[in-house]
């Protein structure tokens, strides 16, 4: 014979389904994913990988790539001041010709410039081969003011700077805008473009996920007539950060992420 259970464990059945409900409604609310797109699909330039050396000493900063001969493929120096203010780099003691991009305190990239070397214009008989090489026969204020003149000042202030082989930006259709990541631990860095979501909010349903190939900082720009609601998450697939984009406004993640939602288009 089959005994019935009392009324009372039903009811705390029931309540716990309703619970598991309710929870894992709200986790798929939270965690909604909807379309999800594979960022390195429909941005295929979206990363550019660069090796470089580190300059924060004065020294280094002061020295750069002077006497270089040349510099292998895909490889540079970046430029980290302890401020942020105008500048204007020569080609003093250079022999090739270099690619310069000014960023801001982001690490965005403000300016590019061509940097072109007169190595005709050092005396050989007196190579500057080390700082105190600077020191002893120090140039003459006419030669200091042709590299002056022939440098790249810079329109706005700086406070990063990244040097590489001439033509390196143009080649990897690098633009200002995008952003540059590098860590002084680490001898690799990456150039992250801007990622345009108009196109996907036209093209696609919401919720959006852009899962990207590594879990970096990105740029985000929306020309659109409202903001969006985005969710931010990490490699684990939590989220780590809501917020909104408004359009016009480049948007730099603060954070380190994988995936972005997009949740939301604010029509009030």
């Amino acid at each position: 014979m089959c005994q019935r259970r009392p009324i009372w464990i039903n009811f705390l059945a029931l309540c716990l389904s309703l619970s598991c409900f309710f929870t894992q409604s709200h986790a798929e609310e939270e965690h909604s994913t909807g379309t999800i797109l594979k960022a390195k699909n429909l941005f295929p330039n979206l990363i550019t990988e660069f090796a470089a050396e580190h300059a924060y000493t004065p020294l280094q900063l002061s020295w750069g790539l002077m006497q270089q001969k040349e510099l292998p493929e895909n490889h540079g120096m970046t430029f980290n001041f302890p401020n942020a203010k105008k500048r204007n780099f020569w080609m003093f003691n250079c022999f090739i010709d270099l690619s310069l991009a000014y960023c801001d305190k982001n690490k965005i990239i403000t300016e590019i410039h061509q940097l072109k070397a007169y190595p005709d214009k050092m005396d050989p008989n007196y190579p500057i081969l080390t700082i105190e090489d600077w020191w002893q026969n120090p140039p003459s204020q006419e030669l200091k003011d042709f590299f002056l003149d022939n440098g790249a000042p810079s329109g706005t202030p700086v406070h990063y700077a990244l040097e590489m082989e001439s033509g390196w930006f143009e080649k990897n259709k690098i633009k200002v805008g995008d952003r540059c990541l590098w860590s002084s631990y680490a001898t690799e860095g990456y150039v992250s473009k801007v990622i345009a979501l108009d196109p996907l909010i036209k093209k696609y349903a919401l919720p959006i996920s852009l899962v990207f190939p590594e879990t970096l900082h990105y740029v985000f720009s929306l020309d659109y007539e409202y903001p969006v609601r985005v969710q931010l998450l990490d490699e684990n697939d939590r989220i780590i950060k809501k917020t909104t984009i408004y359009p016009n406004i480049d948007y730099l993640t603060p954070l380190t992420i994988k995936t972005l939602i997009v949740s939301e288009i604010i029509e009030k």
